[in-house]
Parts: structure tokens; sequence; C-alpha cells
């Protein structure tokens, strides 16, 4: 019995105790496990046990697209556990260590239970660090959210599409791509592509660049944004397979 809990222990390089209150314990962390000191103050470090994904496949990730976030904006980061591409669950925080953020005008904070980063206020924000001696990394694009209204993720209401059509799920990216499918599921997504939109004269045109189901109607036209409402005017994203399109306005989603 003593011979299998000195093996064990070497298998984790370290073996401490708890202090309590989520602190991490006295004793240094196993070499590749990664450094507490660049976490922010008040950051509940999970001990080895809790972060054991030995034999497990999968790997660590933040987000599996960059998001796009309105500069001034903070982000939660909330790790998740990957296995292939349909299977996803979310995984304990204070499993991560060394996290770095560049540029050095982006910031980590521990608040309100949960870890935030505020990107830097343009441009493309980098973090890394570890997950359980596993790396992870990822990366946030700030935007004007002015300059782009159409930013972020919108849907079609089931109750106002009625004769079906509805769009489940549509995207605009700060970095000009966009995606749009009809009936969400899973990573499934209709198609794919980029987009031009004029603030200005408000008209919008969307180029799909590949997918699932490309509609054959979708048109260039005008579109109002006003607030988290999207009502396309004169643009179309297309009909479904079904040849249903459904004209009602968009509410934002996220």
């Amino acid at each position: 019995m003593r011979l299998t809990a000195i093996l064990a222990c070497l298998s984790l390089a370290a073996c401490h105790t708890s202090t309590g209150g989520g602190e991490p314990a006295s004793t240094p962390p196993a070499p590749g496990y990664g450094s507490l000191e660049t976490m922010p103050e008040g950051f509940p470090a999970a001990e080895l046990s809790q972060c054991d994904t030995r034999g497990q496949p999968g790997t660590p990730i933040f987000w599996f697209d960059r998001p796009s976030v309105a500069a001034g904006t903070a982000v939660a980061l909330e790790p998740q556990w990957v296995v292939g591409s349909h299977l996803w669950y979310p995984v304990e925080v204070g499993c991560l260590r060394s996290l770095q953020v560049s540029p050095a005008s982006a910031s980590l904070e521990w608040r309100d239970g949960q870890l935030w980063l505020t990107p830097a206020p343009e441009g493309e924000t980098t973090i890394e660090g570890t997950w359980a001696m596993k790396p992870i990394k990822g990366a946030v694009l700030a935007y004007d959210a002015a300059a782009n209204p159409l930013v972020g993720r919108w849907s079609q209401r089931r109750e106002d599409c009625p004769g079906g059509g509805r769009v489940g799920e549509l995207v605009f990216r700060a970095d000009g791509s966009m995606s749009l499918t009809f009936q969400p599921f899973e990573r499934y997504v209709d198609y794919w592509g980029g987009y031009e939109y004029d603030a200005t004269s408000g008209t919008l045109s969307v180029n799909p660049t590949g997918g699932n189901f490309i509609p054959g109607d979708i048109a260039a036209g005008s579109v109002t944004v006003e607030g988290d409402a999207l009502t396309l005017d004169g643009a179309s994203l297309g009909s479904t397979s079904a040849g249903q399109r459904c004209t009602a306005a968009f509410v934002r989603a996220g």
C-alpha cells in the first residue's frame, strides 16, 4: 500500500495537501504544471487532484472561433475540454496556470466568481498558458461597435416565422467573416464566407466561400440596425432547401 502511494506521488511529480479555501498548498507545483505568479489576485487555484487528465483523450481550449469583442468590454475565460468535433464540456477554471496576455495593454482579473480578460482597445489580443499541464491558448479581436454595429450573433424568433425559413444563427465577426445556420445543431453551419457593410448607406453584401448548403437567392441590399434589432430591408441571406425565407427582423443573441 505504501509503495502504491509513493508511485502515485511520483507520477504526479509532487504531492501536497490543501491549505483550505481553494488556496494552493505550500509545496511547489509539479514541474511543467505552471506558475501562479501571472494569475490575477484572488484566483482560486485548484489542487492537482482536480486537474488530472492522464489517460483522457482531448485538449483544452478557450474558444472554437476567435471572438469579436467591443472595445472596452471584458470577456469571460471559461476553458473547455474538447474531444473530437462533437464533444466538449466545461472544465475547472482553477486548473489554469502561467497565463500570459499580449499586448501589455490587455489584462486579467478575477471578479464575481469568474476569470475575465480585458483585451487591448484595438486589434488582436492573445492569451496562452497551461491547463492541467496541457498548453492552452486563444485570441480575441477588439472592434469599434459604433463603426460596425452588425458584429455579433443574431437570430430570428420562432414565433415571427410561422411559415418557416427561420435563421437560427447568423454571425458577423469583426474580421469581415460571417456564417449562417438555419437550424443550429452542434457545430453544423449552412454556409460561411465574408461580408461588406457600409454603415453610411446601410448596404450589406454577403459573399459565401463555402458551406454545406448555399442558397441561390442571396442578394446584396440595404439593412437597418437599431439597437439589438437587425432588419433586412432589401438584402437577402437566402432561402432554406425547401424554398422558405423568413423576412422577420433579427434580434441580437450575443
